[in-house]
């Protein structure tokens, strides 16, 4: 093991992502091996909740990812399959009007799970530690690709 050590002139420290660095800690309490592509899953799921189930949209329109992958991570967020352990944050199933379609929607342990991050967001949006888009991150701060 070792440690590269570097200078703390002209280093910046970001306290306004704490909110994000705790949804995380949420999301790695839940399975510590969870990809973060996954836990955007969840949320994407959440946030289109109500097209979702209306019809007005469709988990392909939604994914952001490659559909199998998407399908893959929707599976592991609900019950899981024959070699993977499910979270039980998704309950999966078939869309009524539509028997080929799938219908996906948040479990109460994924409402739980959202809820507590709501919470905790409202708080830190109170105490002014609003997460900042990275477009407002100074270039000098953004660590450069290699």
């Amino acid at each position: 093991m070792f440690f590269i050590f570097l200078k703390s002139d002209g280093v910046r420290s970001y306290p306004e992502l704490k909110p994000l660095e705790r949804a995380l800690e949420a999301f790695c309490a839940i399975d510590p091996s969870m990809p973060v592509s996954m836990a955007a899953t969840l949320l994407r799921v959440a946030r289109y909740g109500q097209e979702l189930a209306s019809g007005e949209t469709n988990l392909r329109a939604v994914a952001k990812l490659p559909y199998s992958t998407f399908l893959r991570q929707i599976d592991c967020l609900g019950d899981g399959g024959r070699r993977v352990k499910g979270l039980k944050l998704l309950e999966k199933g078939f869309n009524s009007a539509d028997r080929r379609a799938r219908a996906v929607r948040l479990a109460a342990a994924g409402v739980q799970l959202l809820e507590e991050l709501r919470r905790f967001f409202a708080a830190s949006d109170e105490r002014g530690q609003k997460i900042p888009e990275f477009s407002e991150i100074p270039e000098s701060d953004q660590i450069p690709e290699s």
